[in-house]
């Protein structure tokens, strides 16, 4: 039987660390409230994801390559601290100069440390800590379900760094397909945006990571692939919970 006693709190962690105000099912101290925050974290979570079209990171395990797997390992490596070290071992990063989190970084995530993926709906409880609630990996629909937010499935408030879901009816292997939405931070969204996805292996092909103007996949000869509100595929746009 799982045993559900709590994970006793540290000296730098109290009560007030366990508070979920917005009842979104993460601690609050696991989220980024500060704007720069938000802003450097989804700078370099589209920088890590974009960058692998070019040389892919060896740190993203071979098994793990697949569309959800390009989204969390970006997710992962966007919250780590960047320092020499780590950028010694990323010559290829398309944009190395931002600055780093400031509120915390992975692994040392407040309350969570590398279970960062909610797996489960329900407001944030300090008996999540001890279960299998978080967890070290999570598959596109529970990324979808239980870590992010439903923004819409028109381009209105999407930023750099969003998601996009589709149902993908007919692969009991990746019943969801997910993108992310690069973007630019210096002007709002347009379908002249592009967003970056992994393709998933098929049978004996490991799969490949394409980039693609939403405008392009708008006219993909596939309608279940269209980012159109008419599309009962196309899920939305999502953002992370803790930028929300």
């Amino acid at each position: 039987m799982m045993n559900s006693t709590p994970v006793p709190l540290t000296r730098n962690e109290n009560l007030d660390s366990l508070i979920d105000l917005d009842a979104d099912g993460f601690p609050d101290v696991a989220e980024l409230q500060d704007e720069q925050d938000r802003r450097n974290f989804r700078r370099w979570f589209v920088s890590i994801a974009e960058s692998q079209l070019y040389k892919e990171d060896p740190a993203w395990r071979t098994d793990d390559h697949d569309c959800a797997g390009l989204i969390r390992f970006a997710y992962r490596e966007a919250l780590k601290k960047h320092d020499t070290d780590w950028l010694r071992r990323k010559p290829f990063l398309l944009d190395a100069a931002i600055p780093d989190v400031r509120k915390y970084n992975y692994p040392k995530v407040p309350l969570l440390k590398t279970k960062i993926f909610r797996t489960r709906e329900g407001q944030f409880r300090e008996t999540d800590l001890a279960d299998t609630t978080f967890a070290v990996t999570a598959m596109a629909a529970k990324m979808r379900s239980y870590n992010t937010v439903f923004l819409g499935k028109t381009l209105e408030n999407v930023q750099p760094g969003d998601l996009l879901f589709y149902l993908n009816a007919g692969d009991v292997n990746m019943p969801q397909h997910s993108m992310i939405f690069l973007g630019d931070q210096r002007r709002p969204a347009s379908y002249e945006d592009a967003v970056i996805y992994h393709t998933g292996p098929r049978e004996a092909e490991p799969g490949v990571l394409k980039k693609v103007r939403l405008l392009d996949l708008l006219q993909h000869p596939d309608d279940r692939w269209h980012p159109a509100p008419e599309n009962q595929y196309f899920l939305g746009f999502y953002r992370w919970k803790i930028l929300d």
